[in-house]
C-alpha cells in the first residue's frame, strides 16, 4: 500500500482529510471512466459508465469550494489581510497554471505538426491559447478550469458573507441559501449544460452548496462526533446520495425506465448537489462504509494525482483509438497512461510547486 502514498502538501494540515482526497480520486476517475465508455472502451465488458463525467466535474466543484471555504473560515479574523490573500492567489495560481499552461502549449503543438485525420488533442492556436489562459474559452474538459478558477475571484468575499451570516444564525444562512439556491434553479432552467460552457453561474449550485457545507462543518463539526442522532441520519443521507447518483446513471436508469441519452441528467445541478453533499457530510464526519471506501489508498491516490488525471486522459482517449488499441484493453491503456503522465508531473510540478508560500501563513488549498 506504500505505493498509494503521496506528499501531497497540497492542503492545510487542518483540512487534510483522507475521504476528501479518496472523493476528489473518485471524481477523477468517474471522468475518466466516462469519456472513455463514450469511445466504447469499457473497464469490463457492456459496462457503458457513459455519462459519468459531468456528474464528476460537479464533485469537483462542490469539494472545491468546501475545502477552500473551510480553510479560508479559520483564518476569517485576517481573510482579507494582505498575506492571507497573497498565498491565496499564489497557491490558487501554482495549483492549476503551471500545468495547465503545459498542457494548452502542447496543444498548440500538436495542432500546428499533428495530422489533423489522426488528432491527439483539441484544436488551439495562439488566439486560443490566450483566450484560455484569460478563461474565456474551454475546450474538451477545460471548460471546467476556467469555471473554478472564475469562482476563486469571488470565494473571498462569499466566505466573508457566509460566516457573518452564520455567526449570528446558522438557520438564516441555511434560509438564505435555500432562497439562493431557488433562484439559481430558475435562472438557468432555460441554460443547457455544455461541454464548453465557461460561464460561472449556472454552476453556482455546486459552490453555494460546498460553501454551506464547509460553515456547516466549521461550526458544528465536533457536535457531529457526540451525536449519535446525527451521525445516524448523515449516515442515511449518504447512502441515500449515492443510490440516487447510481440511479442518475443514464446505464442503470434505462434498465427501469425508458432509455436516455447520456446527457439526460446533466442539466439536474440541484439534484447531484443533494446526492454529492450527503455524501460528502457522511465521509467526513460518519465512521462506516462511505468514510472507509473514499479512504482507501487507491483512491487517495488518485485524488493527489486528480488534475494531470483530469487534463492528460482525453490525450490518450485519442491514442488508443489511433494506435487501434482493442476495446477491452482501451479503458486499462487510458487509465495506466493517464496516471503515468500525471504521476510524473506531480512529482516534476505540482508537489514542488505546492511548497511554495509567503511568510509563516499556511494557505488554504483543495
Amino acid at each position: 500500500m506504500n505505493f498509494f502514498k503521496l506528499n501531497r502538501q497540497l492542503s492545510n494540515s487542518a483540512s487534510q482529510l483522507d475521504p476528501l482526497d479518496g472523493l476528489r480520486g473518485f471524481a477523477a476517475l468517474l471522468v475518466v471512466v466516462s469519456h472513455a465508455s463514450i469511445k466504447g472502451m469499457f473497464p469490463v465488458p457492456a459496462v457503458d459508465l457513459r455519462g459519468l463525467g459531468r456528474p464528476g466535474v460537479y464533485l469537483f466543484f462542490l469539494l472545491s469550494a468546501f475545502l477552500l471555504t473551510l480553510a479560508l473560515l479559520r483564518k476569517s479574523s485576517s481573510l482579507l489581510s494582505a498575506p492571507v490573500m497573497i498565498n491565496y492567489w499564489l497557491r490558487r495560481f501554482l495549483r492549476i497554471y503551471p500545468l495547465y499552461i503545459l498542457y494548452l502549449l502542447f496543444a498548440v503543438v500538436c495542432t500546428k505538426y499533428v495530422d489533423p485525420s489522426k488528432p491527439i488533442i483539441f484544436d488551439l492556436d495562439v488566439d486560443g491559447f490566450m483566450n484560455h489562459l484569460l478563461l474565456q474559452e474551454g475546450k474538451d474538459v477545460t471548460w471546467s478550469i476556467a469555471v473554478e478558477f472564475k469562482f476563486y475571484f469571488v470565494l473571498p468575499v462569499l466566505t466573508l458573507l457566509f460566516s457573518a451570516i452564520s455567526s449570528r444564525s446558522m438557520k438564516a444562512l441555511v434560509g438564505s441559501v435555500a432562497v439562493v439556491l431557488v433562484a439559481l434553479q430558475l435562472f438557468n432552467s432555460q441554460i443547457r449544460a455544455f461541454s464548453e460552457d465557461t460561464g460561472l453561474s449556472q454552476y453556482m449550485t455546486f459552490f453555494v452548496l460546498g460553501m454551506l457545507l464547509a460553515v456547516v462543518q466549521f461550526r458544528m463539526g465536533e457536535q457531529f462526533a457526540q451525536k449519535e442522532n446525527a451521525n445516524k441520519l448523515m449516515r442515511v443521507l449518504g447512502y441515500l446520495g449515492l443510490a440516487g447518483i447510481v440511479i442518475m446513471t443514464p446505464v442503470v436508469y434505462s434498465k427501469f425506465g425508458a432509455h436516455v441519452h447520456r446527457t439526460h441528467f446533466h442539466n439536474q445541478h440541484l439534484l447531484y448537489g443533494v446526492c454529492w453533499s450527503a455524501v460528502l457530510m457522511a465521509a467526513v464526519n460518519v465512521p462506516g462504509g462511505i468514510q472507509k471506501f473514499f479512504s482507501m489508498p487507491v483512491l487517495r491516490f488518485y485524488g493527489a494525482l486528480s488534475f494531470g488525471v483530469y487534463l492528460f486522459h482525453p490525450v490518450f482517449v485519442s491514442l488508443a483509438i489511433t494506435l487501434g488499441i482493442g476495446l477491452k484493453l482501451g479503458f486499462w491503456f487510458v487509465l495506466a497512461s493517464s496516471t503515468i503522465c500525471a504521476l510524473v508531473a506531480f512529482k516534476t510540478l505540482e508537489q514542488p510547486l505546492s511548497k511554495i508560500g509567503v511568510g509563516r501563513t499556511n494557505p488554504p488549498v483543495s
